[in-house]
């Protein structure tokens, strides 16, 4: 989910999407109209390897015409989670981290 993100299209909204990297993999989630406030209550399961680096989730506005803009974006370093527990790591993450304009 995110929170309080910035109007940028002209009607004041924004039509917001995740997009999660992962070293070369993407995965999205769907697209929500009009929404400040999303709730995208979606998970990605992406094998992950210490060389594939942090997970970036960037929270994008989808335009259908001009080409898409960033909302906001957090950067997670599982690695360093994952030596610390010095156990097997699978990168198993649902997007309920706040982004953009959230506290």
């Amino acid at each position: 989910q995110a929170r309080n993100l910035a109007p940028v299209d002209d009607n004041e909204t924004c039509d917001p999407y995740c997009k999660v990297v992962i070293g070369g993999k993407e995965g999205k989630t769907e697209i929500l109209r009009d929404e400040l406030n999303p709730t995208w209550n979606e998970q990605f399961n992406m094998a992950y390897e210490l060389e594939d680096g942090p997970v970036r989730i960037q929270v994008m506005d989808a335009n259908r015409i001009l080409s898409n803009e960033p909302v906001g974006e957090i950067v997670i370093d599982v690695s360093q989670q994952c030596k610390q527990k010095n156990e097997e790591c699978r990168a198993k993450k649902n997007l309920r981290t706040p982004m953009g304009g959230a506290s």
